[in-house]
């Protein structure tokens, strides 16, 4: 509106107090324009820093915000630790529970097996030979009159760990530890698979491990050429489910009251006898089913490693005389060494059964030969075409159709998982005048890197 009057203007004076200056403001303008008659002393007194500053507001307020900034950071992670605290004490707790001796003060560690061991838990022999004493009582008393407080006193001592025990209810008690190493060194001494496998152990129900199914490429480039995208490996995850193999041996009352029988060797013998028997059988043709997986349960096909499918395994012809049913030479013997890959034969081992051993050190080669090579030492195997041989009853024998022989890094080839626990239960009660031990394990098997192994199928000459 011309020659109309606007709104005063407040000036600042430094003591604070304002005053109104009354003066036109242009038409359409949203900010004032023109001279405001200003003196030195209605300014106010503005510092200006050396290095101007990002943002806006003064030195003072980024200086309070950064401040109040540390403080909040440092109070959420004081929270955060609070946290990690809780969690650990809560899973220190839970270890406590389940591991019984988790939590003390163990000193030194080292690695064994894969895992952290207490120096002051490393036995000596000396040490091993007392503890396989005490182990032996306090089974032995358990086993004589069912008290099993002398085993609960042992999961209290410093070796509680591999000692502790649960309740009838549960399933019974765990085999002190060294009874328990005593029956798994039997059974590895005892059977070829456990001797030439890859062995592992687990607390799980189920053991994973991750396995290469092929598919990797590589290729070659100069400097200053592209390079292009190759095959990514193709992963998959193997598992491998523990089932229960059990044994249940049986002793009279009286020979229990009789304390010149030893029960405690009777026990152990049983079980180890029918844990060798099951598991060996399971290794090489059981079906997965409440059971290891064997080798020669898996598709057999007369395929390449190039070529075949992850999870099957190869198989090459063994011609047999169709007069006598034997092998007709030893050509197909040293076709099986060579179809298998370099690097799995620098570790390859024969696997048949005895009568099949007898067959094959008959057979010589194009000079008159042996090609069969017989130990002279009973801790030796003998070995065949250079490489050693095993044997196990539970290989097919010779026969049309059969799978006789199989050869191979089972190290690579197949792989065996023990659960770290033995359980026996005493039982009083089914059959009078008797005291049944219902002892039991869990063991898993499958094959591994199917092209570790190769196995020969037996087939009537063409």
């Amino acid at each position: 509106m011309a020659g109309g009057r606007c709104a005063p203007i407040p000036s600042v004076r430094p003591g604070g107090s304002r005053e109104s200056t009354r003066r036109s403001r242009p038409r359409g303008h949203g900010r004032h324009e023109g001279a405001f008659p200003m003196t030195s002393t209605s300014l106010p007194r503005v510092t200006f820093a050396a290095t101007p500053l990002a943002g806006s507001g003064s030195f003072e307020e980024l200086a309070a915000a950064f401040e109040e900034n540390t403080q909040a950071t440092t109070e959420a992670l004081g929270r955060a630790n609070d946290t990690i605290d809780d969690l650990r004490r809560q899973l220190d707790e839970r270890d406590r529970r389940v591991i019984p001796g988790v939590g003390r003060r163990q000193g030194p560690m080292r690695i064994v097996d894969g895992r952290p061991v207490a120096l002051s838990q490393m036995a000596t022999d000396e040490d091993r030979a007392g503890r396989l004493d005490r182990d032996r009582g306090v089974m032995l008393a358990f086993m004589r009159t069912g008290d099993h407080r002398a085993l609960t006193a042992v999961a209290d001592s410093e070796f509680a760990a591999p000692l502790q025990v649960s309740s009838e209810v549960d399933g019974g008690y765990l085999v002190p530890e060294e009874v328990a190493r005593e029956i798994m060194t039997f059974l590895r001494n005892g059977s070829a698979m456990r001797r030439i496998s890859r062995l592992a152990t687990s607390r799980a129900a189920e053991f994973k491990i991750p396995v290469n199914k092929g598919g990797l490429s590589a290729g070659w480039v100069t400097e200053h050429d592209d390079r292009p995208e190759t095959d990514a490996p193709k992963w998959g995850m193997l598992s491998v489910p523990t089932n229960e193999v059990y044994a249940q041996p049986a002793v009279t009352q009286q020979l229990l009251d009789d304390s010149a029988f030893d029960v405690l060797n009777v026990l152990q013998e049983d079980v180890r006898i029918t844990f060798n028997e099951k598991e060996n059988a399971a290794f090489i043709t059981g079906d997965g089913v409440s059971k290891p997986l064997g080798f020669l349960s898996v598709p057999l096909v007369a395929e390449s490693d190039d070529v075949r499918a992850w999870g099957k395994i190869e198989f090459v012809s063994l011609q047999l005389d169709t007069e006598t049913g034997k092998p007709t030479s030893c050509d197909q013997l040293i076709d099986l060494v060579y179809t298998l890959k370099a690097g799995y034969r620098a570790n390859a081992t024969w696997l048949m059964n005895s009568k099949t051993a007898g067959i094959i050190s008959k057979i010589k080669d194009a000079d008159g030969n042996y090609v069969w090579r017989q130990s002279v030492e009973r801790s030796q195997p003998s070995t065949l075409l250079g490489y050693p041989v095993e044997i196990d009853e539970n290989m097919p024998d010779v026969a049309n159709g059969t799978f006789p022989i199989a050869f191979g890094d089972f190290n690579r080839g197949y792989l065996i998982v023990d659960r770290i626990d033995m359980r026996v239960l005493r039982d009083p009660y089914t059959r009078k005048g008797y005291v049944l031990f219902y002892c039991t394990k869990r063991v898993g098997g499958s094959p591994y890197d199917t092209n570790a192994i190769k196995v020969l199928k037996a087939l009537p000459a063409a």
